[in-house]
């Protein structure tokens, strides 16, 4: 997850974010420190702040290391030589750059990858994460702010006026803001706080309860129960009987006689059930070869799952049945659209496993197709595990273009229509919270496709 503080010098951004960071456990990067070591690299190699060619030579030629509360810039600490009335000066010209800002935009994005995260800045909220889960804008009363850093110089035993110091403030804040290169502006969707007249308790108890509340999202409410609804009325909760205990049981029942069909009549084999949780809500990610899909992914789980349809399959009578006895749910759009994040996460809630496939619908020839964009909303948004499951010889031995499956009996291993599953380790879903979208897809994509190589090699043992 990642938490993004820009705003003007002053306004209190890194010390708000340091203390943020620590009570969340979470990373900081003073991405305004990296810009500044990059400054005083140039300036030590007299490098023209102008040439923007000479600029790219020395990124090139430095290494940042960011370890907790210090700048190394080549091995060196340099995290109060950063922080001089000279670097100050000229760091301008180095945001400026659009060469510069470029590599460190990329480098921070490495550094945040993945992890949990409090950035401060300038423009993290609106050209580093756009992304970000949590964007504050902290401002404060321009003399506030010069008053604040005039204490901090004269802490340190620099003798500058306050007078300077507002100058050269009101100087910045202009060229930052007008700049056409990531200007200093808040994210239209960030949080705008005034900490003129709080503490800096006061700032961080307000970024950290808003940060707590994105962070846990509320699960859609359970609907109310009613138990004198007449017989016609349809359940608000249309798989409701998957938690009943004759339903457990008829579950039960019916997994012997259908894992044996399917070990017999196409050589089904498993790995990775024991990733499986036996208890609780998990949402399962697969690819979608065919229709047998959803029996298959039930068979491995052994457990109730719940499955989202498109409503124009419920027309035929008899093939309502067939899904409804799987925990179908119908829907009006694609699993993956808004309709279906409501509903998956209402089922996730009541603490049952859902199985969504990110693709929308079945492949047309056997490769995985790119996962729909409502993907990132989901996984982003849910508490549960998220299982990657991958499939392999379903498409075989149930084409898109056939009207029927086509067997591979046990006696056939590593046949036409043999199918293989597997289950991969639980993700926590808070690794995607913070993630850009196309790199969570583009992840989860990985994670799910390595399962079912994984899946295809056994299939051919």
């Amino acid at each position: 997850m990642i938490v993004t503080i820009d705003g003007p010098a002053g306004a209190g951004k890194s010390t708000a974010a340091r203390m943020l960071a620590k009570r969340l456990a979470f990373d900081f990067l003073d991405t305004g420190a990296m810009y500044r070591a990059v400054t005083l690299a140039a300036l030590r190699s007299n490098c023209d702040l102008a040439d923007q060619v000479a600029l790219s030579r020395l990124l090139e030629s430095i290494r940042l290391d960011m370890p907790p509360g210090r700048v190394h810039l080549n091995g060196e600490d340099v995290s109060d030589a950063i922080r001089t009335p000279a670097v100050t000066a000229a760091s301008g010209a180095i945001a400026s750059s659009p060469i510069v800002r470029k590599k460190l935009v990329e480098w921070q994005r490495q550094i945040a990858a993945g992890r949990d995260f409090v950035c401060e800045g300038r423009d993290q909220g609106t050209i580093v994460f756009p992304d970000a889960l949590c964007k504050f804008f902290l401002v404060a009363d321009p003399q506030e702010r010069a008053r604040r850093r005039h204490r901090e110089l004269t802490a340190r035993g620099e003798t500058v006026t306050f007078e300077a110091i507002l100058a050269a403030q009101e100087e910045r804040d202009a060229r930052d803001a007008a700049r056409d290169i990531a200007p200093m502006v808040p994210a239209p969707d960030a949080i705008q706080l005034d900490s003129t007249k709080l503490t800096l308790e006061e700032v961080v108890d307000r970024m950290e309860q808003e940060v707590r509340r994105r962070r846990e999202p509320p699960m859609p409410p359970a609907p109310p129960p009613t138990p004198m609804a007449p017989e016609s009325q349809e359940s608000e909760d249309p798989v409701a009987r998957i938690d009943s205990t004759w339903f457990k049981y008829w579950h039960e029942f019916l997994y012997l006689p259908y894992h044996f069909l399917f070990t017999l009549g196409f050589s089904l084999r498993t790995t990775g059930m024991l990733n499986m949780p036996k208890t609780g809500p998990a949402l399962l990610v697969a690819n979608h070869q065919s229709f047998l899909d959803p029996l298959i992914i039930g068979l491995v789980a052994r457990r109730p799952l719940v499955y989202l349809a498109r409503k124009t399959l419920f027309r035929n009578p008899l093939f309502a049945w067939m899904i409804r006895s799987l925990n179908a749910v119908p829907i009006d759009q694609e699993s993956v659209g808004k309709e279906g994040i409501r509903t998956i996460l209402s089922q996730l809630q009541r603490g049952r496993p859902v199985v969504v496939f990110p693709e929308g619908s079945r492949t047309d020839d056997g490769n995985m197709q790119p996962f729909k964009p409502g993907v990132h909303l989901l996984i982003k948004r849910t508490q549960a595990p998220i299982v990657p499951v991958g499939i392999a010889g379903a498409y075989d031995a149930w084409p898109i273009w056939r009207s029927y499956p086509i067997p591979a009996p046990l006696f056939m291993p590593a046949g036409p229509g043999t199918i293989s599953v597997s289950l991969g380790k639980p993700i926590d879903s808070s690794h995607y919270a913070a993630m850009p979208r196309e790199q969570a897809l583009q992840e989860l994509f990985d994670r799910i496709h390595a399962e079912q190589q994984h899946a295809e090699k056994l299939r051919r043992r």
